[in-house]
């Protein structure tokens, strides 16, 4: 099956919305059903990667990161994902050694790179 770039993008904000806002079985089947659909699909691994910090398995969700770091270092997103979650793990020198390279970035990973820096300072 062929999956369109606006009917992915519209599936991964749905998707984004239900995991912040407490629908994160819901919205597990949709990055899992993504992922189906487009094996490897970086944007769906991250946000499943989210639901895990969201529900407190902070250690998985550093695990699934780090795999994608390491296919893709110079995903900003997923630093920035990885730097919030050392972040919540309370491992500051961790999470600022990656998110200050973000934090000059327009983008939504300078902005939260930017935000966690200055709460951590």
């Amino acid at each position: 099956m062929m999956l369109e770039e606006a009917t992915l993008v519209r599936l991964m904000d749905i998707a984004n919305a239900g995991c912040h806002n407490g629908m994160v079985l819901e919205a597990c089947s949709i990055y899992n059903c993504v992922l189906l659909l487009k094996p490897g699909h970086i944007p769906a691994r991250i946000g499943l990667a989210l639901s895990h910090m969201v529900v407190g398995e902070l250690p998985k969700a550093e695990a699934m990161l780090r795999d994608i770091a390491a296919e893709h270092a110079s995903d900003a997103d997923a630093l920035s994902m990885l730097g919030f979650c050392l972040f919540l793990m309370k491992r500051n020198d961790e999470a600022a050694a990656l998110l200050e390279p973000l934090k000059d970035a327009p983008d939504s990973a300078g902005s939260l790179a930017r935000s966690l820096l200055q709460t951590m300072s």
